[in-house]
């Protein structure tokens, strides 16, 4: 048995279940699929649909009559092959504006809960019954599941604007991680004008749930004939080790990442500003039809892995990152204080580097299940 890490193969114990560990690369998985008559394909992000200009801004790959085209997630109604971390690929059928929710979650109706978030909300790397929005479901209420993998602030922000205001559900929660929300994606989300508009332009849209049906018809037009490259723009396609990547999981095994060894700051004055912004912005337009705005920390596991687990960086980020969302008076959801209180937080994910596992996200839905429960209770 193996376990695959950006394609590394190495060894690892037997599947706890039994099963086993199916080794294929992701692209492998969609072709047998395919073979079997099943429109597979893989995880698609804002990010694969993005490439630089002469200029190093980044720019839509399609577009409708000369305008940019921007899909936030991925290919409607059709199979997505998502991840393997477990030894098992995690796979499921994205509903009918290509995101993570059972058949029929859009019915026109008022939803009590809509999720907003990364790959962590999107529930990568464990069954359809195991991630966040599945576990709140469970309570009874009607949750909608909006998390993108890959996604950062401003590709939160667009998701907002184009699906959840038109909602307007009684409560948004707002997952922020730790691990790239500000280290990583937002520095790469305001090299687009496209994205940059949502936080500058109060009254921007691409309209993209009104279009649904024009929009997925591009994009799956645009994968079926590129889906090679379009997944290169983030991951390998064969997803097979790179010497960069090598380097990479030694890193993330040893908790040597940029932001533990405290080598940079991690996030700029400007990058913490316009997350500000945006949450603010966020807050004011939820509020304005009567809900309210939960803000959730997720944790990273470098935190609890590796030599440097509570660098002097990432402390930085976290405080400057909750003092924002606490001088906006938002309800704060700390999972990172949840998965401290575990006996053992390091067996809250599959290995270094890896989304949580079942129990860790059981955990953060559970964490997130009580403090909205109390805020009804206190609310009444």
């Amino acid at each position: 048995a193996a376990e695959i890490y950006l394609g590394f193969v190495e060894p690892r114990p037997a599947q706890a279940d039994g099963r086993p560990f199916d080794g294929r690369t992701k692209m492998e998985v969609i072709a047998d699929l395919r073979r079997d008559g099943v429109d597979a394909y893989p995880a698609t992000r804002a990010k694969n649909l993005l490439v630089a200009n002469p200029d190093g801004a980044l720019v839509p790959v399609l577009s409708i009559e000369g305008a940019g085209l921007l899909p936030l997630a991925g290919p409607a109604g059709r199979t997505v092959v998502v991840c393997n971390e477990t030894g098992q690929w995690s796979i499921y059928r994205a509903d009918a504006h290509g995101f993570h929710n059972p058949p029929g979650s859009w019915t026109g109706e008022k939803a009590d809960i809509v999720l907003v978030g990364d790959s962590f909300v999107q529930g990568n790397c464990v069954g359809a019954e195991q991630t966040i929005a599945a576990r709140l479901r469970q309570g009874g209420a009607t949750v909608l599941n909006l998390g993108v993998d890959g996604s950062g602030p401003l590709v939160e922000l667009a998701v907002f604007r184009e699906y959840v205001e038109a909602i307007q559900p009684d409560t948004v929660v707002w997952f922020y991680y730790e691990g790239n929300d500000l280290t990583k994606d937002l520095s790469l989300e305001m090299k687009s004008e496209m994205l940059r508009a949502y936080a500058t332009n109060g009254d921007f849209r691409q309209e993209l749930a009104r279009r649904k049906d024009e929009v997925a018809t591009r994009l799956q037009a645009y994968l079926d004939r590129r889906m090679a490259e379009t997944m290169a723009r983030v991951d390998h396609p064969l997803e097979r080790m790179l010497a960069a990547a090598k380097l990479f999981r030694l890193r993330g095994r040893l908790g040597l990442g940029p932001v533990s060894l405290g080598v940079f700051e991690g996030a700029t004055d400007e990058q913490f500003t316009l997350l500000r912004d945006i949450l603010a912005g966020v807050a004011a337009r939820t509020a304005s039809w009567g809900g309210r705005l939960v803000f959730v920390y997720l944790p990273e596991s470098d935190r609890y892995f590796g030599a440097a687990r509570d660098g002097r960086i990432r402390a930085h980020i976290r405080e400057r990152v909750l003092s924002i969302a606490a001088a906006l008076e938002l309800p704060i959801v700390d999972i990172a204080e949840a998965f401290g209180r575990a006996p053992d937080p390091r067996a809250l994910f599959v290995y270094p580097g890896s989304h949580y596992n079942a129990a860790g996200y059981a955990l953060a839905a559970q964490t997130v299940q009580d403090a909205l429960a109390r805020r009804m209770t206190d609310a009444r």
